[in-house]
């Protein structure tokens, strides 16, 4: 179950050696299933509060098994503040436990918290555990966001309003 994975937040994701060693499994499944590791530049403040955050999972042994982050972006969406979540990741052993479903709700809890009332994200077509388990959690398609993958074909933009105080109802694309 979830509830025997430990999150912690790591304040610079490109220099911790747990981060690092979770990042590199990120970049090989990700080479292994599209041919190339995220394509998207992303740079060291980025994940570094406020402006984003990079969350770890521990599982019980204190091994890192799971990631996820998130950005804040202005440049999606007239007039709004959305995360971008990035590195979702799970060790493939340990999936179907509800780790990834965690991760992503401490991000979008996180986000919120920092001004965002979207959470957006990237996947592809042959990431089909990923992609059902955003739907699950209320993410729906709106159009492409990334010019790094624009001209993709497996590619999918996702998005979901956040529960915050400011945020009044609408659809996800809006």
């Amino acid at each position: 179950m979830s509830d025997d994975l430990r999150i912690k937040i790591i304040d610079d994701p490109f220099d911790d050696p747990d981060a690092g060693m979770v990042l590199r499994r990120v970049d090989t499944e990700n080479a292994a299933t599209y041919g190339a590791a995220d394509q998207e530049p992303v740079g060291k403040s980025d994940f570094t509060r406020p402006a984003g955050l990079f969350l770890l999972g521990y599982d019980p042994d204190g091994s890192p098994v799971a990631s996820g982050a998130y950005r804040l972006r202005t440049d999606t969406r007239p007039g709004g503040v959305d995360a971008e979540i990035k590195r979702m990741y799970v060790e493939p052993d340990l999936r179907g436990r509800g780790y990834g479903k965690r991760i992503l709700a401490e991000l979008e809890r996180a986000a919120a918290d920092a001004g965002a009332t979207r959470a957006i994200l990237e996947t592809g077509t042959r990431s089909v555990a990923a992609f059902a388990l955003y739907q699950r959690e209320g993410y729906e398609l709106i159009p492409l966001f990334s010019d790094a993958y624009a001209d993709s074909s497996t590619n999918r933009a996702l998005g979901k309003f956040l529960d915050t105080a400011d945020n009044a109802s609408g659809a996800a694309g809006e």
